[in-house]
């Protein structure tokens, strides 16, 4: 998945560490890469169903992994509740700023119902429908985002990036905390581990060179934005890359970076609710498991 917080995050941090953001997304890169090694060492090893909560039960027990189990299912869940949310909140921006209205409460809830039961229908047809629907939309948001770097590049100036830290380091490393959640998806993959053919061998590749991709272009995306866009345009526009692609390339670029953003939002609904629904399978498959063993004794 490609993080929705990637078009939203950049107009909250700047006003604490300026241009400094870039440094911020890099750093969490690298934050996040104990975790991406551990998950595809796990993955290698035990490529099952539940993740994090198959692992610790394993390790620690069933009293450790039912606590576990839980947590998972549930930040996974919410997780999915807040990306629709945000997606009925980027809807009423969008028709706001093209048509000059207010979209009513009903169709902002009729929206977020419609998501909730498209997104459940089609994790219920099959895994492999809800993957294809996540390939489409994740290869259009690189395609995007890869054309808005390319395109942007020519737009940065030297003056947007000066000074570059203005708060010093402190507020660098509390922006690097904060932005740290747009590479959890990347340890997401381990829920659904089993429903990949050969995972071992295929999760220890994908994993770090998803972890690639996606430092490589976060950072490069923020770095333009910040670079082309003027501070307080930056931070005042609910939609910061939809605003820096409006300003390099007109109406057609502020379209295909709002697009974008609702299909990041998508893809971060229906990652997490394929994801968040392999926890209760795990857990109701160990305690099948172990009520069968008791029965035998």
């Amino acid at each position: 998945m490609i993080s929705s917080g990637l078009f939203i995050l950049p107009s909250v941090l700047y006003p604490y560490a300026g241009p400094g953001i870039v440094v911020s997304y890099l750093l969490a890169s690298l934050l996040i890469l104990p975790s991406v090694f551990a998950k595809t060492e796990l993955t290698n090893a035990m490529p099952r169903s539940g993740g994090t909560y198959f692992y610790v039960e394993r390790s620690f027990g069933t009293l450790w992994g039912i606590f576990t189990g839980l947590a998972n299912w549930l930040s996974l869940a919410l997780k999915s509740a807040f990306a629709i949310s945000g997606l009925t909140i980027l809807a009423e921006w969008t028709v706001g700023a093209l048509f000059d209205c207010q979209m009513p409460t009903w169709a902002l809830q009729t929206t977020a119902i419609s998501c909730c039961i498209f997104f459940g229908l089609l994790n219920l047809l099959s895994v492999k429908s809800a993957a294809w629907f996540q390939n489409l939309l994740v290869v259009f948001l690189l395609t995007v985002l890869g054309g808005f770097v390319l395109w942007g590049n020519r737009f940065i100036l030297p003056d947007q990036l000066r000074p570059f830290l203005p708060a010093g380091w402190t507020s660098v490393l509390w922006s690097a905390g904060f932005v740290f959640i747009n590479f959890g998806g990347l340890t997401s993959v381990d829920n659904v581990a089993e429903e990949v053919r050969r995972a071992g061998n295929v999760l220890a590749r994908v994993i770090p060179a998803a972890w690639a991709i996606v430092s490589f272009l976060y950072t490069s995306v923020v770095f333009v934005a910040v670079g082309g866009l003027d501070g307080e345009t930056l931070q005042t526009s609910p939609l910061p890359l939809s605003a820096a692609a409006g300003q390099f390339g007109g109406k057609i670029g502020f379209f295909l970076l709002t697009l974008a953003a609702g299909a990041a939002f998508l893809t971060t609904a229906n990652g997490g609710l394929l994801a968040a629904s392999r926890c209760p399978m795990s857990m109701s498959r160990a305690s099948g498991n172990s009520s069968a063993t008791r029965r035998s004794n």
